[in-house]
């Protein structure tokens, strides 16, 4: 993965670690970390994101995880499609649920996230099914 603006290395050594290893304190410790620097990431670019999870104070108490409030579904519903950690004008995805109880919701994810988002479900699925190419696989 080539460096960029986006990069996290606490992330790149977290896919560094094979799937699904046992949970030790340094992968608690690399999660926690790799975390910090996102939540940073998008404090510094949605000013409201900011205030709802406190200020970026959060990020010294030594329990991110479990000081981050949840983000209520209804703001993705409403709010999804500007909720934007990038610049207008860099490229990204709008994803968008399918809607099956109601209003859709979205989010707009950066190229780097995006990459992460395959890896990480390539792997998980790969973990389970193998890694070599198969004639059909169908998810639902």
């Amino acid at each position: 993965m080539t460096p960029s603006k986006l990069s996290n290395p606490w992330l790149e050594q977290l896919f560094s670690i094979p799937t699904f290893m046992p949970r030790t304190h340094e992968i608690d410790l690399l999660f926690e970390s790799a975390m910090a620097l996102e939540v940073e990431r998008h404090a510094n670019a949605i000013p409201d994101y900011a205030r709802f999870i406190g200020g970026l104070e959060v990020l010294s108490r030594g329990d991110l995880i479990d000081s981050l409030p949840g983000v209520p579904i209804q703001v993705f519903k409403e709010l999804g499609s500007f909720l934007r950690s990038i610049d207008r004008d860099e490229k990204g995805k709008l994803l968008r649920s399918s809607a099956t109880s109601g209003a859709a919701s979205s989010v707009y994810v950066d190229r780097e996230t995006a990459k992460r988002q395959a890896m990480a479900m390539s792997r998980s699925v790969g973990a389970f099914i193998g890694t070599g190419r198969r004639k059909f696989l169908v998810l639902d």
